[in-house]
């Protein structure tokens, strides 16, 4: 960027110095219109402007007499973290400036709050964050083709523009990181994408549901002695009718499904020599009762077995509450359309205080605390399940969830629970790619080395969960996190400061998700550390 004086006449070279800027057609103004010549003024109506004599006399002159050329060399850093800010009047262009070559470098909105930020308190006098925010979203709005809110409000000035509501604010749409999965998984999301035509994230998300229930209460992340997270996740699948979503979680479903039938078979066979063992025993209880010497003890009475439940589509909290008495293991709801569940316990207005009842406990199991249900009937009147693990995973239509969720469903935590993915649509073409049965294969096999994880156990024998930590490096890494998490959100809205301090656990809940996948696709790794490179 450099300004050259040559007796008086300034030239500029460079796009960004102060000044140097020039828009011409066919530019497009902030307000979505195109920039055109005036009637006469184009290049092709007038003629050109006769060349500065300096310049001539400056060519003609041989170079021993010519006057030496005066170079001011001005430093524009071009990254937002350099920059010593700027006074104002100036510092929305800056911004913009900075902004933009952020953009192009490939930094995303979300990245570039933060610094942002700090920009904006080294300025003279420093610019509101509200301000500064506003110019960050009316660029990301303008990247998009959003051009109905990239202006400042009628009669203010660009550097007084007010923030917009910022839950109105959507950040451009990235593509689902499949890198961060094991090798077989991420090839199982690629192909799965292509064969079924829709976004990956709709393989992906269920994916990591099933694989954090597969892990389940067996295993816990010890992030502060007394912080401890556990691989819960409640994941939603958000799309029109027809954009797949429902064939790529009944893909990444079938595996689970398996492993319920295969159980339920077990269970099956269990209950038939269970029914002839009961026969059994009634015979020799009857004929140890008409004994007369009772010189032996009574004959034993068989246990009744317990069937492994993995998957359940019954939303109320009694039934729950007894299926994870049997398996403390913890199970997932995976239900097709989850406006099923919103409408049971999500919808909650207020009014109903037994639905109320029940969508408290269900927000408490989010972080696998004790659920306690009293019954009035009953062999067991009391039902204590000291970690109720629940997973849930559904998809469900935009429309339909924007009915769903009102104003209570955000304030009292609900909505800030779920990790919700509506991708772009996607045409769906016809594909000839099918998803390879080998890496269907892996997936089960994952998902079996994971199941097979075993408790640790108390002094009483009572299953509990094993808990691992992070590395040094990792927890580092974890915290940097954690602190730029909780600086973002102070300049969101309030609902969306739900969902950002909800991030956090789900931070370090995909930290033990990741790092178990990974040491279930190749076990020779450590397993009750996690390392840096899953935290990052």
């Amino acid at each position: 960027k450099a300004k050259v004086d040559v007796e008086g006449l300034e030239i500029r070279f460079g796009t960004d110095a102060a000044g140097a800027q020039s828009v011409f057609p066919p530019s497009i103004h902030e307000t979505g219109a195109q920039y055109r010549w005036l009637p006469g003024r184009s290049p092709d109506e007038v003629e050109p402007a006769d060349f500065p004599t300096v310049l001539v006399d400056l060519i003609n002159t041989p170079p021993s007499t010519a006057p030496p050329l005066t170079f001011t060399i001005t430093n524009h850093p071009d990254s937002l973290d350099e920059h010593s800010g700027e006074s104002e009047g100036s510092r929305n262009d800056t911004l913009c400036r900075l902004v933009g070559k952020a953009l192009k470098r490939g930094e995303s909105g979300q990245e570039l709050r933060s610094s942002v930020l700090t920009w904006a308190g080294r300025c003279a006098p420093p610019l509101p964050a509200a301000e500064a925010l506003t110019v960050l979203d009316n660029i990301l709005a303008r990247e998009r083709g959003d051009t109905s809110s990239a202006s400042a409000p009628p009669g203010r000035s660009s550097d007084e523009a007010t923030a917009p509501n910022a839950e109105t604010v959507i950040e451009p749409y990235r593509p689902f990181p499949a890198r961060l999965l094991p090798e077989s998984l991420a090839a199982l999301v690629a192909a799965g994408a292509d064969d079924v035509q829709c976004d990956a994230s709709f393989f992906a998300l269920p994916i990591l549901t099933f694989l954090g229930t597969a892990i389940g209460n067996t295993r816990q992340l010890i992030v502060k002695r007394r912080w401890k997270e556990l691989p819960i996740i409640w994941a939603a699948l958000v799309g029109k009718s027809g954009n797949k979503k429902s064939a790529a979680f009944g893909n990444v479903k079938e595996a689970v499904e398996d492993r319920q039938v295969a159980a339920t078979r077990r269970y099956d066979a269990a209950m038939e020599s269970f029914y002839e063992e009961k026969a059994q025993y009634t015979r020799s209880y009857k004929a140890w009762e008409r004994s007369k010497s009772h010189t032996e003890p009574p004959p034993q009475k068989p246990l009744e077995p317990v069937e492994e439940k993995i998957l359940c589509d019954d939303t109320t909290i009694e039934a729950i509450a007894l299926m994870l008495m049997e398996n403390p293991r913890g199970m997932v709801l995976g239900i097709d359309e989850l406006n099923g569940w919103f409408a049971g316990h999500g919808r909650y207005s207020g009014n109903d205080s037994a639905k109320s009842g029940d969508l408290h406990r269900w927000l408490s199991m989010f972080d696998g605390s004790m659920l306690i249900v009293d019954r009035k009937t009953g062999d067991r009147r009391r039902i204590t399940v000291p970690h109720a693990f629940m997973s849930l995973v559904g998809t469900i239509q935009p429309h339909v969830l924007k009915d769903c969720l009102s104003d209570t469903n955000f304030h009292n935590g609900t909505a800030a629970r779920f990790l919700f993915v509506d991708p772009p649509p996607n045409l769906g073409l016809w594909s000839n790619v099918e998803i390879p049965d080998r890496l269907l294969s892996d997936w089960g096999c994952i998902l079996d080395r994971l199941y097979r994880l075993d408790f640790a156990y108390d002094e009483n024998g009572h299953p509990q969960p094993l808990g691992v930590k992070f590395a040094p490096d990792a927890k580092a890494a974890f915290a940097d996190f954690h602190d730029q998490t909780r600086k973002e959100a102070t300049s969101l809205s309030e609902k969306l400061q739900y969902a950002w301090y909800r991030m956090i656990s789900y931070g370090a809940r995909f930290s033990l998700i990741l790092h178990y996948a990974h040491w279930a696709a190749a076990p020779d790794q450590r397993e009750t550390e996690i390392s840096e490179q899953t935290v990052l």
